[in-house]
């Protein structure tokens, strides 16, 4: 463990970005959606996505291209000339003479080529449609990375709600130890009580000191993970437009904190998660997605029509005389069909292979989510039990150190009956902070088994 002036010099470093600010359960809302790494990452996956739809839309529509080509040559030439070269003669003529000579030449050409599928049977049409598939599952999917984030940050909220109410549990006990030492000791001083008394009581005050700077040292490493969660760390931000502090300063609102109850809409969402959770939606796109992939794979298999157009000129040149220049312009239908290519009938198995995986994976998952909202919904039956069980214990103690009190004034108890009862209901009150906080948190695993989750999730 970290000596907690380790751990607080650690801290301010790592969030020197962070502001005096209040924390509200909006707020953190608000920032694990904006900020939060992981829900940066899910809406850039959206992007790549609606990318990759776009990409596979533009193959049915035309397409233009430039070209051109530079090829400069040399070619021998065999002319007849006179016996003295000055000039031409027929051939058959004994006065002439045969002789090779070098002449240079150049060919160049350039060309507009288009081109547009005018008909493939569907293939693009079943494309675009498993990539619109894709697109809408990845955004359930960012929906859900985005609710697992702010559920998250809740309960990290939650966390150092609980803490700050942990560490008020310990100062007043540490408080009340270290007044209980100081009348010790006058009454020490006074003949009234005995050293074993004042040292029962020092040691009490010391462990009480003690265990505050542990809960403290807890509450700066809860908040630290909820600033992680919220994108708060170095560099990253801050909180709001605060005046400066550090992360001890960032104050949170307890309200409604560790009484967190969730509303009618959502409590009515749990008996139906698999109509609205996120998780489910995506998976069942997934299989629309495959099922489109087929159609595409065996569309792949059939013939395509498409209409080709060309516009150039062409260029000879051989040194003299003038170089020669030839337009061209063509316009027609091409046809091609596949009559044989194994690795387009691999394709089709491969993608009915891939629908029954999606088809299998979106079973899986609507089992998953359901028994994860069946799970969640007990847990937090669960927790408020055990919250009720807490509360009575605390209240016990509470009468206990009562009774225990007045006897010590009386004198039929001693100081270490006080502190003994004391020490229970401290840890009675402990052990109800962490029950409440422990509902609190069911309570959002209870929302986040409904792939939504927000601020009107919650009372």
């Amino acid at each position: 463990m970290l000596h907690p002036l380790s751990l607080l010099l650690l801290v301010t470093t790592v969030t020197t970005a962070a502001r005096a600010d209040v924390l509200t359960l909006e707020r953190v809302i608000e920032l694990a959606e904006q900020q939060g790494p992981e829900a940066q990452s899910a809406r850039a996956q959206v992007a790549v996505a609606e990318a990759q739809r776009d990409r596979a839309a533009t193959a049915t529509m035309p397409s233009v291209s430039l070209s051109s080509s530079v090829s400069p040559g040399a070619q021998m030439t065999v002319p007849l000339v006179s016996q003295d070269g000055s000039a031409l003669c027929t051939a058959g003529n004994l006065a002439c003479s045969v002789g090779t000579v070098p002449v240079g030449s150049a060919r160049a050409g350039a060309s507009v080529d288009a081109r547009w599928r005018v008909f493939d049977f569907g293939a693009t049409a079943a494309t675009v449609d498993q990539r619109e598939h894709v697109v809408t599952a990845t955004r359930a999917r960012a929906s859900s990375s985005s609710a697992r984030v702010v559920a998250q940050a809740i309960k990290a909220l939650v966390a150092v709600i609980a803490d700050d109410e942990l560490v008020h549990v310990r100062e007043r006990l540490a408080a009340e130890r270290t007044q209980q030492a100081a009348v010790v000791r006058g009454r020490a001083e006074l003949g009234d009580s005995a050293m074993a008394d004042v040292l029962q009581a020092e040691v009490a005050a010391d462990s009480a000191a003690f265990d505050v700077e542990l809960a403290r040292s807890q509450a700066l490493v809860d908040r630290v993970t909820l600033l992680g969660i919220l994108g708060l760390g170095a560099g990253n931000g801050s909180v709001g437009d605060g005046v400066g502090g550090s992360v001890g300063d960032v104050v949170v609102d307890a309200n409604p904190g560790l009484d967190l109850q969730l509303s009618a809409t959502t409590m009515a969402a749990t008996a139906v998660a698999n109509d609205v959770h996120p998780d489910v939606r995506a998976a069942r796109e997934d299989l629309q997605g495959a099922t489109s992939s087929v159609v595409a794979a065996e569309r792949g298999l059939w013939p395509t029509i498409d209409a080709n157009a060309s516009v150039g000129a062409s260029l000879v040149a051989i040194t003299k005389p003038d170089a020669n220049v030839t337009p061209s312009a063509g316009l027609g239908l091409s046809l091609s069909w596949p009559l044989l290519d194994l690795g387009r009938g691999a394709d089709v198995r491969q993608a009915r292979a891939s629908q029954i995986v999606a088809d299998k994976a979106r079973s899986a998952r609507e089992t998953a989510i359901a028994t994860e909202a069946a799970r969640a919904s007990q847990q937090l039956t669960s927790q408020q039990a055990l919250l009720q069980r807490a509360t009575r214990l605390r209240d016990s103690a509470r009468v206990a150190v009562e009774v225990v009190t007045a006897r010590v004034a009386g004198g039929a108890a001693r100081l270490g009956d006080l502190l003994d009862a004391q020490a229970a209901l401290t840890s009675a009150e402990a052990s109800l902070v962490a029950a409440r906080a422990a509902r609190a948190q069911a309570t959002v695993d209870v929302a986040a088994a409904t792939g939504v989750i927000d601020r009107a999730s919650f009372q």
